[in-house]
């Protein structure tokens, strides 16, 4: 389930002062350290009680529709959610929440709807046009997501994954120089992330540029084991006719679990 209650903390945060065994209860289910059992059971008690706070009780929700669909009860989870938008429809949080788990259930209507009435009512929450975009993006919708995203970036020009994502939906769109701009921008604020060295040299490569290597290459060295990466790599190489080179790549992500249909085919050629 992509919905975490790490991602909606800032959001909804439990308030400081847990006085009673209910909020005591409240502060354990949304621990990420607690097991699903643990969370479900501690933010079910927790929801029994009228002890909570507003903010407090939408983030019990949210803990409890993630530990349920991490279990798989994804309708549960869904229920959840919408108990607490029906006792307080102000609450953009849940309504977020519940359009991202629309989203995992393959609503897409439901989700779109949720994210409306979430702007409807908070036309200024970048949270809510930021996870508009990004589900967009998801569903390869570029041109809405980018209007999405952009104006997000705008609006808070140091948040990384919106401008990440609207990279994305830049390639999509087969504007790759600005792609590459956003990339970099990211790689400025979190040189230490190895996807973002994959993104800028594909951006790169589209452009014919032979600095794609190094951002290949210097990808693989941060995680030599992750196989996508240097299968991503091989494909590089592969089209600045470096075959040797792109054909060890294949065979190491093979050997590590990358699977896909061209790649079989690539190894099977290679193996002869």
């Amino acid at each position: 389930m992509r919905m975490r209650v790490a991602v909606l903390a800032g959001i909804v945060a439990l308030g400081p002062g847990v006085a009673t065994a209910q909020q005591s209860e409240a502060a354990i289910c949304t621990a990420e350290g607690a097991s699903v059992d643990d969370r479900v059971a501690f933010c079910r008690r927790a929801l029994e009680s009228d002890d909570l706070e507003n903010s407090q009780e939408t983030a019990v929700r949210i803990a409890l529709a993630d530990a349920l669909g991490s279990l798989g009860l994804l309708s549960d989870a869904r229920r959840v959610l919408t108990e607490g938008i029906g006792a307080d429809p102000r609450q953009i949080a849940l309504l977020l929440a519940r359009a991202r788990l629309a989203e995992d259930l393959g609503d897409i209507a439901a989700a779109q709807q949720d994210y409306a009435t979430a702007l409807l009512r908070a036309p200024g929450s970048v949270e809510a046009r930021a996870a508009r975009g990004g589900m967009y993006l998801r569903q390869g919708e570029p041109e809405r997501a980018l209007a999405d995203l952009s104006r997000v970036v705008r609006m808070r020009s140091r948040w990384v994954e919106p401008r990440r994502d609207r990279g994305r939906a830049l390639m999509m769109l087969e504007r790759h120089a600005d792609a590459e701009t956003d990339f970099s921008h990211v790689i400025g604020a979190r040189p230490d992330d190895p996807e973002m060295f994959v993104l800028r040299g594909q951006a790169r490569a589209a452009q014919g540029k032979a600095d794609a290597r190094a951002d290949f290459d210097t990808a693989v060295r941060m995680a030599p084991e992750e196989a996508r990466y240097l299968f991503e790599r091989g494909r590089y190489l592969d089209t600045i006719d470096d075959r040797e080179a792109a054909n060890d790549d294949f065979i190491r992500a093979r050997e590590l679990g990358y699977r896909d249909v061209w790649l079989e085919e690539r190894v099977r050629e290679i193996w002869g």
